[in-house]
């Protein structure tokens, strides 16, 4: 392992923390497909209430592992299996973190990629609603896992950009009882 030289400043960024592979592929693509997007991405095993705590946690070890010193952490997350009681603290945890931004999906990372596609409301698509949806589109089994399949349907939208974050500017307050979803967020923070 190199030393960092006394006089050497550390690189300041800032990062995207994700706690699904489906999220870590697609911002790969966007990454690619933006060029020149300079963030970097850390995907950790879901943590139910304690996202916000492990996120900046693996976050920070990441940046020291990289002689990188992030001056702001976004991280994402799928209500998935989460209790209202998990949800509140994790809202609790942004708001006492001022270098913390909260990026939710509710219900699942899905609700973006279909995004793509169509219009999106605040009634909650279920998790197998949303893959067999997904799988319509695509002509195939949907498997959140296939880049192939990711890049797709990133593809069939007119603008990769801003035709999602349209098709969601009525559900992008987070909200733990109706669909919803700030991914866009994102997707700005990458044209930077």
């Amino acid at each position: 392992m190199s030393r960092v030289s006394a006089g050497r400043r550390q690189k300041v960024k800032r990062l995207i923390v994700v706690d699904g592979e489906t999220e870590k592929i697609y911002l790969n693509i966007i990454k690619q497909k933006i060029r020149g997007a300079s963030i970097d991405i850390k995907k950790i095993n879901p943590c139910g209430a304690e996202a916000i705590t492990e996120g900046l946690t693996s976050g920070n070890a990441y940046g020291i592992a990289r002689n990188i010193q992030y001056e702001h952490f976004y991280i994402s997350i799928d209500k998935d299996d989460l209790t209202v009681e998990q949800f509140n603290k994790i809202c609790d945890d942004e708001r006492n973190n001022n270098n913390v931004t909260l990026i939710f999906t509710n219900e699942a990372f899905e609700v973006w990629l279909l995004a793509h596609i169509q219009l999106m409301n605040s009634s909650i698509i279920s998790r197998t609603r949303l893959n067999h949806m997904l799988g319509a589109f695509l002509n195939e089994e949907y498997d959140k896992t296939n880049s192939k399949q990711i890049m797709k349907i990133i593809e069939c939208a007119n603008d990769c950009i801003n035709t999602p974050k349209q098709n969601t500017s009525r559900i992008n307050t987070i909200s733990f009882s109706a669909q919803c979803t700030n991914f866009g967020v994102l997707l700005d923070l990458l044209q930077i």
